[in-house]
Order: structure tokens, then sequence, then C-alpha cells
């Protein structure tokens, strides 16, 4: 039997993986939206790595994208 405090900690639980998908696809959008210069180098990145990047998982895409990023802005010396 659920009582209340299991049903409102199963609402929150839910409601934090809303919001985490929402801001996964968000730093995803991110990626799509930056300059041909970015998106090729990260693109190489990926390349170097051995997998397409459709075999690679989210978390290995968003932390491809935050090692990039890091380079991107050293070399370039912006900030994305």
């Amino acid at each position: 039997m659920k009582t209340s405090s299991n049903t409102h900690n199963q609402q929150s639980d839910a409601e934090n993986q809303h919001m985490e998908l929402v801001e996964i696809c968000q730093q995803i959008g991110r990626i799509a939206e930056s300059n041909c210069h970015y998106t090729a180098g990260l693109a190489r990145s990926i390349h170097a790595g051995g997998k397409s990047v459709e075999q690679l998982t989210i978390a290995e895409l968003l932390q491809l994208n935050s090692d990039y990023k890091e380079t991107f802005n050293r070399i370039h010396g912006g900030k994305l």
C-alpha cells in the first residue's frame, strides 16, 4: 500500500527527472546552435574517440562537449 509520503516522493522524483531531461535537451540544443568551427571540432573529437555519435551515451556526449568547450575556449580565447 502506498502512503501519501511515497506518492509525494514519486511525484518529486518524476519532477526532478523532468527537469533533468529538459536541461539535458537544452545542453544538446546549445551544441547545434554553436558555430560551425566549434561543431566541426567537436565532431573531430568524437571521431578521435572511436565511436560514432549514435554510439555515444548522453553522458559521454555531454562530457566530450564539456571537454572540447574548454579546449576551444583556451585556443580561441572566447567563451561559449
